[in-house]
């Protein structure tokens, strides 16, 4: 019997814990991004992208980055 943390379920790949580690990196940058010291370096109005502010343009990104990483998470999962 092993003590400690464990990450994975004993036996999961090689290439699905490197993916899910991946995808851990991808959140943890994506949530840095909408946070201080980062976000209020985006958070104006000017400029204006597609009509909108530059802010909710950088939280929409964001937004899409990790829809994006969960989307890839879920379709190399192992069946």
């Amino acid at each position: 019997m092993r003590s400690g943390l464990s990450f994975f379920k004993p036996g999961t790949s090689a290439p699905a814990r490197r993916r899910r580690w991946i995808f851990v990196a991808i959140w943890t940058m994506t949530a840095a991004m909408l946070m201080w010291p980062i976000y209020p370096r985006f958070a104006g109005i000017e400029p204006l992208i597609l009509g909108l502010p530059l802010g909710l343009v950088w939280v929409i990104a964001a937004i899409l980055i990790v829809f994006f990483a969960l989307l890839w998470l879920y379709l190399g999962e192992d069946r």
